[in-house]
């Protein structure tokens, strides 16, 4: 490459030189001053004539496309419908829930002060309609272990009853006196522990036993 500028210079001096002579033998002057600005404009024209180089355009960079205003909506989150209540069963009707420890505690309570006193009481619910209680009966000098099972209904005035079905002392055989005295008590202290829990004046249309409450659907007033 250096011997090719080198050829290049001695070339161009060479031909300067043989056209100094040339001149000179022909009795012009040569202006090199004049020459050289001729040579800058040429040079100019040529440099302002030329179309800048357009750049190539990079390839595998995805410009990523802005979504239309419809894709935006589609792509929104739906919000979820809000949870339903635990209130109308049907039309007109609200329902009441009673816990089974909420209807332990209110039994106990009343079961210990009764004509029969009861102590120790425990609540189970047996779907969709019954109640078992279980408690310690005390009878003059003796304390009896009893088992108790009612059937939880709805009468045609809206009252709530608690009839029992099955009354038991393990071990013991009960008077008929005791039993009835019980099932009147049960009946009296459960339906109080239930509509305590209800509105006052509310008239039930049905009542379900379930696992671990009790539902009441009351009537429209």
């Amino acid at each position: 490459m250096r011997s090719g500028c080198a050829g290049l210079l001695l070339g161009f001096l060479t031909a300067v030189l043989l056209f100094t002579w040339s001149e000179g033998r022909a009795g012009r002057q040569v202006d090199w001053l004049e020459i050289a600005s001729s040579a800058i404009a040429a040079a100019a024209d040529i440099t302002t004539g030329v179309a800048p180089a357009t750049p190539t355009p990079r390839t595998g960079l995805a410009t990523p496309a802005r979504p239309s205003g419809s894709a935006v909506g589609a792509t929104m989150a739906t919000p979820a419908p809000a949870p339903q209540t635990l209130a109308t069963a049907a039309t007109g009707a609200t329902a009441y829930i009673i816990t089974r420890a909420e209807l332990e505690t209110q039994l106990s309570a009343g079961a210990g002060s009764g004509p029969m006193p009861m102590r120790e009481v425990t609540v189970r619910l047996i779907p969709s309609n019954r109640v078992a209680m279980a408690g310690r009966l005390s009878l003059s000098v003796v304390t009896l272990p009893v088992e108790i099972e009612a059937t939880l209904t709805v009468d045609a005035d809206g009252a709530i009853r608690i009839a029992p079905s099955r009354i038991e002392a393990i071990g013991a055989t009960l008077p008929a006196d005791v039993t009835q005295a019980l099932r009147n008590q049960v009946d009296d202290q459960g339906r109080r522990a239930i509509t305590s829990a209800l509105p006052p004046g509310s008239r039930a249309r049905a009542i379900v036993v379930e696992s671990d409450r009790i539902v009441v659907d009351l009537s429209a007033p």
